[in-house]
């Protein structure tokens, strides 16, 4: 089976496939100290998958694969089901919203 460049989860959801060397994925994502660079990763931001080439078998790229495509397929459903009211199956309007990563910010008044 081969490993497809590019996967559409519908609904111009596109996931590509990218390959990299060890050091290139080293320097993409770096490891914790001591650690060698991961076999692949899921790229939220760019919706993509990275995987080493230089190092690893057909077999374990494909298992790398499946693994991340696992993360792209979560973060679609995460994606769509914000938007999707899923008890009465009718799109509801889509609000963007941006929270931190590392808990409630304040306004200038102090107050959350």
């Amino acid at each position: 089976m081969k490993i497809p460049k590019r996967v559409s989860l519908g609904f111009g959801y596109v996931v590509t496939i990218e390959y990299v060397t060890r050091a290139e994925m080293a320097q993409q994502n770096p490891p914790l100290l001591g650690e060698k660079a991961d076999d692949g990763y899921w790229d939220r931001d760019h919706r993509r998958i990275v995987i080493v080439n230089d190092e690893l078998s057909y077999a374990h790229q494909r298992y790398v694969y499946a693994h991340e495509m696992v993360h792209a397929v979560n973060d679609f459903l995460d994606e769509y089901l914000d938007v999707w009211s899923i008890s009465e199956r009718k799109p509801v309007k889509a609000v963007k919203t941006a929270l931190p990563l590392d808990g409630p910010t304040t306004t200038a008044s102090g107050k959350g």
